[in-house]
């Protein structure tokens, strides 16, 4: 990513009923969630070195965010719904750029990304 010298994304910030048929639609799964990502290239995490975009403009693809999910989720952990937000935010990034959690060397390699990017910007591991 080093000749990227823009990188975009789109986010929408909606409720959970709007979550709730997002999940259904894209992973049908019936319940409302706090964030949910769209690549818009496909990158795996393990050929991230070698990947080269074609320009210096990339863009990164969508995430939908569920801001009564989080709320509820940051109330129930004890958190400031600001630093979950900041985890869910960093979270769907990683999994714009090819990160996922199925497998659980996936899952390692993500959470060990999130929770140093975390304790850089002063937010605790979640996990």
């Amino acid at each position: 990513f080093l000749n990227v010298k823009e990188f975009e994304l789109s986010i929408l910030l909606t409720g959970a009923k709007q979550m709730q048929s997002l999940n259904g639609e894209f992973r049908n799964k019936d319940k409302a969630t706090n964030v949910l990502s769209f690549p818009d290239i496909k990158i795996d995490w393990r050929k991230i070195v070698e990947f080269i975009p074609d320009s210096d403009y990339m863009y990164l693809g969508d995430i939908a965010f569920g801001y009564e999910v989080i709320a509820l989720e940051a109330k129930n952990k004890f958190i400031s719904f600001q630093d979950h937000f900041k985890h869910l935010l960093i979270h769907a990034i990683l999994h714009l750029v090819g990160y996922d959690h199925i497998e659980d060397e996936d899952a390692q390699a993500m959470e060990s990304i999130e929770i140093q990017i975390l304790e850089a910007i002063g937010i605790k591991s979640p996990y």
